[in-house]
């Protein structure tokens, strides 16, 4: 997915006729990290950390907890609380597919990354993405 983003952003560049760092910062354009969440309060805390960590600025991350019994909906709530770009729906558990569903629907950004509650991603994966 990544290799055709960064396809697609080189072909634009090149059409500009401006280089590729020149068009990141002219164009921001928002990346929505979509995060089903179950019972994940051992690694929550890495995957979000890893967000906050991305050399690229412009993203938010919909986290949806599906239905949580252990203390996931706290950390979520916390990382909400402090950082405005992370922002989260507590639901019922309605599995995996559902809560996608119900973070696409609250997305905002131009294009979508799918991460799931235990991944955390490398610093730059949305710079290079986009």
């Amino acid at each position: 997915m990544c290799s055709i983003l960064l396809s697609l952003s080189l072909k634009i560049c090149y059409r500009a006729n401006i280089n590729k760092k020149d068009y990141i910062f002219a164009k921001k354009t928002m990346v929505s990290v979509i995060i089903p969440v179950y019972n994940s309060e051992k690694y929550i805390a890495r995957c979000l950390d890893s967000l906050r960590g991305q050399s690229y600025g412009d993203w938010e991350a919909v986290c949806v907890d599906d239905g949580s019994s252990d203390g996931t909906a706290g950390i979520l709530n916390r990382y909400a609380g402090e950082d405005a770009r992370i922002r989260v729906l507590h639901v019922e558990n309605g599995g995996v597919s559902r809560a996608r569903n119900l973070a696409l629907e609250m997305s905002r950004g131009e294009f979508l990354l799918f991460v799931d509650s235990d991944d955390f991603i490398h610093p730059q994966t949305m710079e290079i993405c986009v």
